[in-house]
């Protein structure tokens, strides 16, 4: 899936209920964490200020697990 983003790369604010991020945050997220423990910590989103090393972030937390 794909968040929505402007001409500049700035994506949608995680709060705004039509965006890929509230719905990570907001539905798997949340269901995941109650389920299996999984700490929000863990988890990151891509975003502009992050984009160009976002898989050395993925690498430095030990790598993806699925």
């Amino acid at each position: 899936m794909d968040e929505y983003a402007d001409q500049d790369g700035n994506t949608a604010p995680r709060d705004w209920k039509g965006g890929f991020q509230y719905w990570m945050w907001n539905d798997l997220f949340d269901a995941s964490t109650r389920s299996c423990g999984c700490p929000r910590s863990r988890s990151i989103s891509r975003a502009r200020k992050n984009v160009s090393h976002y898989s050395r972030m993925l690498e430095d937390l030990g790598g993806a697990d699925i």
